[in-house]
């Protein structure tokens, strides 16, 4: 759910920091991730923390400054080819003004449709219009809107970066699990049944009841 906001925030240019919290508990449950992995998938430095026990805060706060002071890479992560090119497309029709950082992210915005995006770089009417034609033939392609194009975009390389930098631990059953599996058993549940509904009976009307 996070990685979504992350690819978010990536795309805007801007020095990113990623924090995975609650580190902790991905330990206890025996789960993986490699961090370096993230961070080259990503683009930018990730850093394992659990706030609650006060561990990697430091580490979090050290790289913060140290990427402060540099100039943020373009996002790393890449759409379906035939989405890209039209992002490619879209890139090409933006003013020289934009920043190289920049760029993809306002032709992300564009094939949204971003009308606060469009406001901020003043595209002309040439290029608007090239943008539109652009974005209508891929949503007719794709048979599906803009902005629902990029959100599919986006969980499709979630799902990736997922499966490359995540190793899940075997499952383990609960206790409420491991207590289920005796007592719903198709040969044992009856019997305890009837064991537990004579004792209640025992207990309520011959001993305690009384």
């Amino acid at each position: 759910r996070n990685l979504y906001l992350a690819l978010q925030v990536i795309e805007t240019g801007l020095p990113v920091v990623v924090a995975l919290n609650m580190a902790d508990l991905v330990e206890k449950n025996g789960d993986k991730i490699n961090t370096d992995k993230l961070s080259k998938r990503l683009g930018c430095p990730v850093v394992l923390i659990s706030a609650l026990k006060n561990k990697g805060i430091d580490e979090l706060f050290g790289q913060v400054k140290k990427s402060a002071g540099t100039k943020a890479s373009a996002a790393e992560h890449k759409f379906d080819s035939s989405i890209e090119d039209v992002l490619t497309h879209i890139e090409n029709q933006l003013p020289s003004s934009v920043p190289d950082e920049k760029r993809r992210y306002y032709a992300v915005k564009l094939f949204e449709r971003d009308a606060d995006a469009t406001k901020l770089i003043n595209l002309t009417k040439d290029h608007a219009a090239r943008v539109e034609e652009l974005v209508s033939q891929c949503e007719k392609d794709c048979d599906d809107d803009a902005e629902s194009i990029i959100t599919g975009e986006r969980y499709a390389v979630i799902a990736h970066i997922i499966d490359e930098c995540l190793t899940k631990a075997p499952a383990k059953m609960s206790t409420s699990e491991k207590i289920d599996r005796v007592v719903t058993n198709r040969f044992l549940g009856l019997p305890i049944f009837v064991v537990i509904m004579f004792a209640v009976y025992y207990i309520a009307v011959s001993t305690l009841g009384g």
